[in-house]
């Protein structure tokens, strides 16, 4: 019982093309056509759209277990969960595994979670996450310019509504490493906008976290 939304943002491939094939296919499947708005505004328009009560994120090069979602509900149903974060592994472009993250916490309050993100014990990304929807309401969306660590902007924000975090220990989800990907082609626009995301961050910490500043 789920629906697949298929977001195509501005592509200039055949992508929105295959997005409509699929919705052919099946009644679960959506797709929304968009000018490019980069993934922030993808995932927005998703949530915007989206009718059911969880929301998970896909990347569009990524790929998930079958029984991901199931898991996943399963886990935050036994332990009465707002917000669960899943396991996963790197795999190349092929999908060979490469290596798995294991999201590491001792503690399951939203500033000790938040602690272990930023100390990076604990995966920043959004892909992978089982999140109640209502937990997006009023979210502060990163601006354009920001277009790495959008992640964490959202994600912190994220913990902080929750009011119950835990962790799905099995890995469900596959994170291809693109060659052509922006984390490995670091442009000099993504660096020199890399002090605008630190500072967003320093302030939320400063703001609703004072001891971990």
């Amino acid at each position: 019982d789920f629906e697949v939304l298929l977001i195509n943002d501005g592509s200039q491939d055949m992508s929105g093309v295959i997005c409509d094939e699929y919705k052919k296919k099946d009644i679960r499947i959506r797709t929304f056509h968009q000018e490019n708005k980069g993934v922030t505004g993808a995932r927005k328009k998703g949530i915007e759209e989206a009718n059911g009560k969880w929301i998970f994120f896909i990347d569009s090069d990524d790929t998930i277990n079958n029984n991901a979602l199931e898991v996943l509900y399963e886990s935050a149903m036994q332990s009465n969960s707002d917000f669960v974060i899943g396991n996963f592994r790197y795999v190349d472009e092929n999908l060979k595994p490469l290596y798995n993250i294991i999201n590491k916490i001792s503690s399951y309050n939203s500033a000790d979670v938040i602690k272990e993100v930023l100390r990076g014990f604990c995966a920043g990304n959004l892909c992978g996450r089982f999140i109640e929807k209502s937990l997006f309401t009023n979210l502060d969306y990163p601006p354009r310019n920001i277009n790495i660590g959008e992640d964490i902007i959202c994600g912190v924000q994220l913990l902080s509504n929750a009011n119950k975090i835990t962790i799905c220990p099995h890995i469900l989800y596959n994170y291809v490493q693109q060659r052509s990907s922006v984390m490995h082609n670091l442009s000099r626009s993504t660096v020199v906008n890399m002090p605008i995301f630190i500072k967003w961050i320093h302030l939320f910490i400063k703001t609703h976290y004072p001891c971990l500043e």
